[in-house]
């Protein structure tokens, strides 16, 4: 009977289930890696997730092998990797608040990027608060990390980040990339 392990990165838990033709979960495994401050951005506990992960996946398979690997994340996260596919900044948490500043930066958005309406009918996504329409999040990272930036040759969609991290292919996916992002052009 082929199981499938299936990676589940969620803001308030990272979980692994495998799971059978019949969809029943045979095993599971979940920890809490909550964004934490650096350098005064709020941003994803990759590494630590990664830790985990790779640990967890091999601790399962030897309870129980399996046939293939699913990965599913929360959206509006991306990483910026360089030509070797290092991160570039770290992958920051949609939430992070820029305070009294976010209605400056969300003018100044529109103005760099186009008008407000134009980009909705453009790309079917609406203006969210905080960071969470990626195209805002990636201009937020290019002046905040501005020197680091310069080294990016390629953005991919969390869920697209954790399978190169487990296979070193690059994909894409068009859910992921059209979600609220101000970036997929839907004609």
């Amino acid at each position: 009977m082929p199981i499938v392990a299936v990676i589940d990165i969620g803001k308030t838990n990272k979980k692994v289930a495998l799971v059978d033709e019949r969809f029943a979960v045979v095993a599971s495994r979940q920890a809490g890696f909550p964004a934490r401050m650096e350098d005064g951005v709020l941003c994803e506990q990759v590494d630590a997730i990664w830790s985990w992960l790779k640990a967890t996946l091999a601790e399962l398979y030897r309870e129980r092998p399996f046939d293939a690997v699913v990965v599913s994340t929360h959206g509006a996260c991306w990483a910026a990797l360089d030509a070797v596919g290092a991160p570039t900044v770290p992958v920051i948490a949609y939430e992070h608040d820029l305070g009294d500043g976010q209605a400056d930066f969300d003018c100044d958005f529109y103005r760099l990027c186009g008008e407000e309406r134009v980009l909705q009918e453009e790309t079917g996504s609406c203006d969210l608060p905080l960071l969470v329409n990626p195209a805002k999040a990636i201009l937020f990272a290019q002046r905040r990390y501005a020197e680091r930036w310069r080294a990016t040759t390629r953005i991919v969609n969390y869920p697209q980040y954790w399978g190169f991290l487990l296979t070193g292919a690059y994909a894409a996916e068009a859910t992921s990339s059209a979600n609220h992002s101000f970036l997929f052009d839907l004609r």
